[in-house]
């Protein structure tokens, strides 16, 4: 089957097209993975600063204590 100049065009147009909403959205999800790394890091974070300020409260109230009893 012969295709005229035109519809070799339109087809090659619909190539392109196709190609680029692929790589639109792969950018798009691509974005979303790398924000979704960042917020989980930020936790962790979160997390460990919690976690260490956890730590250090115990060994205050003790030295208040140790202090008040001496």
């Amino acid at each position: 089957m012969l295709l005229d100049e035109e519809e070799i065009e339109r087809r090659l147009l619909e190539r392109r097209e196709v190609a680029r909403a692929f790589k639109a959205q792969r950018k798009e999800v691509e974005n979303r993975r790398e924000q979704d790394r960042l917020d989980r890091n930020a936790a962790k974070e979160r997390q460990l600063q919690e976690a260490e300020e956890l730590q250090v409260q115990p060994r205050i109230v003790e030295s208040h204590l140790l202090a008040c009893l001496l």
